[in-house]
């Protein structure tokens, strides 16, 4: 597994920084909507360059809704990444609780069965 300098693993790291950008576009996004709601207001004024700049701003709006989808995509995709990596990680400590019982009962059966008792010793 790569490892980054702060001793996160790299797929960690690189779902930080989708976050963080997810969350910086999602920002961005809610000034567009404060300068939307601005651009309208100059519209219904009948300001003569209100409508050039609303249809600016629509496309470049647009644009950054494209963006967040796409990295919305991106971080949702690297989780379920993360998650099945997580899931294959797992111990089963009752299976390997099972496997250990089993190899004692076979030192037992192999000889000595007083070393081999089963129980915690401290």
């Amino acid at each position: 597994m790569n490892m980054h300098s702060n001793d996160q693993p790299e797929g960690a790291i690189a779902a930080d920084l989708l976050a963080e950008q997810l969350l910086e576009v999602g920002q961005l996004l809610g000034e567009m909507k404060h300068d939307m709601k601005e651009m309208q207001y100059r519209v219904r004024l009948d300001e003569p360059e209100a409508v050039r700049d609303n249809l600016r701003l629509l496309s470049d709006l647009r644009n950054w809704l494209k963006i967040a989808f796409e990295l919305e995509t991106k971080f949702h995709d690297r989780n379920r990444e993360r998650q099945g990596r997580a899931d294959q990680i797992a111990l089963d400590f009752d299976a390997a609780r099972d496997q250990i019982r089993c190899r004692l009962d076979r030192l037992r059966q192999c000889g000595a069965p007083e070393r081999f008792s089963g129980r915690i010793e401290p």
